[in-house]
């Protein structure tokens, strides 16, 4: 049985291994441009954009067919001196983008809710995918001239074309998780 597996195992490490483009990244260069957050009237927004050398390559990467996941994470806190600061809003905006090869035209999808949209558009696609706007963080938080506060976005790209078993099976066994970028600006009331 030992000796089964240990011949089993390469293979599959080399099936998984060109399954994905994940780790052809470059971890070096944050692909967030641009984060900002704002309050109209009681409700509190936020609004990320991706660099647009990093979208081209994105797109160039669904010319395949294979959608991409892109996955944010927003998480706005009172910056405290003693303590740990403190969470005070909080949003997750998954987007979902996939080109169909025979009408070329993109899917956008809005997770979980899974509210779908068409466009031939190239650049009306990119834009849904890397630059989610009025995300909205909470109503009625309380925010004092006397307090810091920042919003703190994470983001990652991952590239649905195999199955979510496979994709996490190769995870554990090439020990490779997801890049996770992240971004920091303080709030400033205007």
């Amino acid at each position: 049985m030992l000796i089964k597996l240990t011949a089993i195992l390469p293979v599959l490490l080399l099936l998984l291994g060109g399954c994905s483009d994940l780790a052809h990244e470059d971890t070096s260069v944050n692909p967030i441009e641009e984060v900002t957050v704002f309050r109209q009237e009681d409700k509190l927004y936020a609004s990320v954009r991706l660099r647009s050398d990093y979208l081209d390559a994105v797109f160039k990467e669904t010319e395949s067919g294979e959608p991409v996941l892109a996955y944010y994470r927003f998480d706005f806190y009172r910056h405290q001196d003693h303590f740990f600061d403190k969470l005070l809003g909080h949003a997750v905006v998954q987007r979902r983008l996939r080109l169909r090869l025979i009408t070329q035209r993109f899917e956008m999808m809005k997770l979980p809710k899974n509210e779908l949209q068409h466009t031939a558009d190239e650049n009306e696609a990119m834009s849904f995918l890397g630059a989610p706007r009025y995300v909205l963080l909470g109503t009625d938080i309380p925010l004092s001239a006397d307090e810091r506060y920042y919003l703190s976005v994470g983001f990652t790209l991952e590239h649905q074309g195999m199955s979510w078993v496979l994709g996490v099976l190769k995870r554990w066994l090439t020990l490779t998780p997801p890049i996770i970028y992240t971004k920091i600006v303080w709030y400033e009331d205007r």
